[in-house]
């Protein structure tokens, strides 16, 4: 039986109406969460926790040694922007202003090219192998560049026993469940697994762990694996032999646990835990099989403001710094879906100062525009330098000041947030401070050069008023 593939190239605005529809399911689900704390959430009775905190068990052991991201701002990329073959769907100077921009890539595809080049100019660039864990299928990310490779889905669609089934509800072909999203992906089974057999490609799980080492392997510049939506399912209908998210997750927890054991010398980053966190707190129990984290809405998810709030970003920061705390790196990934012109200067630093707020030794940031999904996005207030800051953080509260905003001081200035989304502060600043004011946005030009409308000016204050849902980045005038 043929599945169809989508025929042609996806345009900028269908790509970010999938996006959109993908983090409109995530979201919702985070803020019935963040409303309605106390009740079940699976069949089988699971509660969300007070706050939604993690519980602290033993420190994990440090399982990668990241580069050191204490000092400055650390970017990453991620989207489709990388995702093409060098000379075809990027330039080499493209690439290569990225690598001296950037320090890790997630969304990389084997024998492109783009990594090849990324380490040739920065040997310390971080390259990591895209790969969906849950769904399979043919949706195009470029002409001719598909999310999953096209001998991968050959393979796949010829054992019909890797997929996710319900006869119930179902109307598709062999009771296959589609991706409502990205409508040319089918659910996967991730309880196809053989662990007699484990180098055997006739089953899901270990296809999925054997393909991913053999394409890093074969590339040759690829540092680890970005294992996308480790999470649960958002079809609606859930497959007949795991029922309910408990069921799924067990699974779910032996998927990664197997890739771990077979991957253990490939540094492993997943999706998926913070969107499934704030309504199932069991996801932070896939870190002891990963390295780090994507939070794919870290404060701005465009959807209900597009500020969450205050109670979900205080939660999205405890488990930003559990993570640190426990030596997994968190990439930290604003969606913005507007205009440049539109990112306003409060909701931009709000982004921007929250990550200053609780940087650690392994603290990743990223704005991804979805109008702008072409090439690398490039703001012009991450050439700011702080340095270094001046104290650590580990919890939430250590940089909260008496007021009730938040405050952090680094060596050539401050970051100040307020999350309150009805309150706002007047605040008295130590000395003469240069205000950073930021306007549109920029990307990384098939030249290699800053190209777009983008702009940065300083104003001199010695006071200001911190208005609500906003963050103020400060330079020491001195």
């Amino acid at each position: 039986m043929e599945l169809r593939r989508s025929a042609a190239q996806p345009t900028r605005e269908g790509f970010a109406a999938a996006i959109r529809s993908k983090m409109r399911v995530a979201c919702v689900l985070a803020l019935i969460a963040a409303l309605g704390c106390g009740y079940s959430y699976t069949q089988s009775g699971a509660k969300q926790t007070e706050r939604g905190s993690p519980a602290e068990p033993a420190a994990m052991e440090r399982t990668f040694d990241w580069t050191d991201t204490t000092r400055g701002l650390h970017l990453f990329v991620y989207g489709v922007g990388l995702a093409g073959r060098v000379g075809e769907h990027l330039t080499e100077a493209q690439v290569r202003e990225t690598a001296r921009r950037f320090d890790v890539a997630l969304w990389l595809y084997s024998d492109t090219g783009v990594s090849e080049v990324l380490k040739d100019e920065n040997p310390d660039f971080l390259t990591f192998l895209y790969y969906d864990a849950i769904f399979a299928g043919l949706y195009q990310v470029h002409e001719g560049v598909y999310w999953m490779p096209e001998e991968d889905w050959e393979h796949v669609s010829a054992h019909p026993d890797m997929f996710a089934r319900n006869c119930d509800w179902s109307q598709e072909p062999d009771c296959r469940i589609r991706n409502p999203i990205w409508t040319d992906e089918w659910l996967m089974d991730i309880s196809d697994i053989d662990l007699q057999d484990p180098d055997s490609r006739d089953h899901w799980v270990n296809f999925f762990v054997e393909t991913t080492g053999e394409r890093i392997r074969s590339d040759g510049y690829m540092d680890g694996l970005f294992i996308d939506e480790l999470m649960l399912p958002y079809t609606i209908i859930m497959p007949e032999n795991m029922p309910t998210f408990d069921a799924w997750f067990e699974h779910l927890l032996a998927m990664a646990e197997f890739t771990r054991a077979r991957h253990k010398d490939i540094p492993i980053v997943f999706n998926g835990l913070q969107q499934n966190f704030l309504f199932y707190p069991r996801m932070t129990e896939l870190l002891e099989y990963a390295d780090g984290a994507l939070f794919e809405c870290f404060v701005l998810c465009w959807f209900a403001g597009p500020y969450l709030g205050e109670r979900i970003w205080e939660r999205t920061m405890d488990l930003a710094l559990w993570l640190e705390r426990r030596g997994r790196a968190q990439f930290l990934q604003a969606i913005w879906d507007g205009t440049p012109d539109d990112l306003t200067k409060n909701l931009r630093l709000l982004a921007l100062a929250s990550y200053y707020l609780i940087k650690g030794r392994a603290t990743y940031f990223y704005v991804n525009i979805l109008g702008m999904q072409d090439s690398p996005v490039y703001l012009p207030e991450w050439d700011v330098d702080l340095g270094a800051p001046l104290d650590g953080v580990r919890w939430l509260a250590d940089v909260q000041t008496a007021d009730g905003y938040y405050r952090r001081d680094y060596e050539n200035g401050v970051v100040l947030v307020n999350p309150s989304a009805d309150r706002a502060f007047y605040v008295e600043l130590d000395g003469e401070y240069r205000r950073v004011l930021p306007r549109g946005a920029c990307r990384i030009g098939a030249s290699g050069d800053i190209e777009g409308d983008c702009t940065l000016e300083f104003e001199t204050v010695d006071s200001l008023v911190l208005e609500p849902a906003s963050g103020e980045i400060l330079v020491r005038a001195d």
